[in-house]
């Protein structure tokens, strides 16, 4: 009785390495996600998630790729558990645990640059989930950093995350979020990237026009819609020119 099968999944490039990337599996357990460094050339694999606070769903890794909080279900329970540790064996302590149907629900989504606070979408006191700030040493909300009128940012009330961070490369801080509305549409927090996309939508009208912001002079666009393939383009930052 019965298929088994295993699903490893990509998170993310392990930093200061070029090759060697962070990989999630579950392997050990049918309800609880490992992390395991992949080495890309000879296939190798370490296991990084040794010790695992209950059934873990969801990890955060901080800045240097150490798995730090995690996210935990309890059985035949609504609830979740978000934990952090400050080291990489260090014990783990309860941030919060938010209750799916009874509310309000706040989901951490990453690590800021400063390795010192999380990225978290809340509706705590709000009809629609949020962007905020979450100080580790304190374990409060800050204000909030982006929102939606219509819509919920970075987690839905289920807990499950919703669009993509866009995270400055070299720092990892978040510079926006991609929402998906009536048409894909991005919710920039930095003020030099809305500046940019509202350029480029000039530039390139009736297209989605898509970037990472980066501290280069040149830019990678690619620019698509429901009825043109995708382009590609080169921005030039300091000419302003495609």
């Amino acid at each position: 009785g019965g298929v088994g099968y295993r699903v490893r999944v990509y998170q993310r490039r392990l930093p200061g390495s070029s090759t060697d990337i962070i990989a999630a599996a579950l392997e050990r357990s049918r309800d609880t996600v490992d992390l395991y460094r992949v080495y890309v050339v000879t296939g190798r694999r370490d296991l990084m998630t040794r010790q695992n606070p209950g059934r873990v769903q969801q990890r955060l890794l901080d800045g240097k790729g150490v798995p730090r909080v995690a996210v935990s279900s309890e059985e035949k329970s609504t609830s979740f558990i978000v934990r952090h540790r400050e080291t990489e064996d260090g014990p783990w302590w309860e941030l919060w645990r938010s209750d799916l149907l009874q509310g309000p629900v706040t989901v951490p989504l990453a690590f800021r640059a400063d390795g010192k606070s999380l990225i978290v979408a809340s509706n705590r006191d709000r009809d629609t989930m949020a962007i905020y700030p979450f100080d580790l040493a304190t374990n409060t909300l800050g204000e909030v950093i982006a929102q939606h009128p219509r819509l919920d940012l970075g987690a839905d009330t289920l807990g499950g995350n919703l669009g993509t961070l866009v995270l400055d490369p070299n720092t990892r801080e978040l510079l926006g979020l991609r929402v998906e509305a009536e048409r894909e549409e991005v919710v920039w927090i930095d003020p030099e990237a809305q500046r940019l996309q509202r350029s480029l939508d000039a530039a390139i009208p009736g297209r989605l026009n898509r970037f990472v912001p980066g501290t280069g002079d040149r830019i990678l666009v690619t620019s698509y819609s429901d009825r043109h393939p995708a382009r590609w383009y080169l921005l030039d930052r300091r000419r302003m020119a495609l």
